[in-house]
């Protein structure tokens, strides 16, 4: 369960500083970066495990790059179906992936004991 919030606590930070530094990231305030980092936890959460495991052997193929990408699909499908959040380009929504990893190891790195 500490994961969890960890997690969480991770993407709200990651979307709410990609909306603030990313010239292309947009959010009309802060409470609806909140909902797209809570949005995106769940979703990964619930549907990144089995996307993952469908897609395995390509994984190896591409050593793991295609995870940048799924995870920036997943980050552009919870920005589209939340009003006031939009990514410009696809390239944004990879970086802002790649944030949003970082953001959630930091938070996991500082949760243990």
């Amino acid at each position: 369960m500490r994961k969890f919030f960890l997690s969480i606590l991770g993407c709200v930070a990651a979307t709410v500083l990609a909306a603030e530094v990313f010239p292309d990231v947009h959010a009309a305030d802060t409470s609806t970066a909140v909902l797209v980092g809570v949005g995106l936890a769940l979703v990964y959460q619930l549907l990144r495990p089995i996307v993952k495991i469908l897609t395995f052997p390509f994984a190896l193929i591409t050593l793991g790059l295609l995870y940048v990408l799924i995870d920036a699909g997943l980050l552009w499908l919870v920005a589209s179906a939340i009003e006031g959040y939009t990514i410009d380009s696809f390239g944004w929504a990879i970086a802002t992936a790649v944030l949003v990893n970082l953001m959630r190891r930091l938070c996991r790195a500082m949760g243990r004991k």
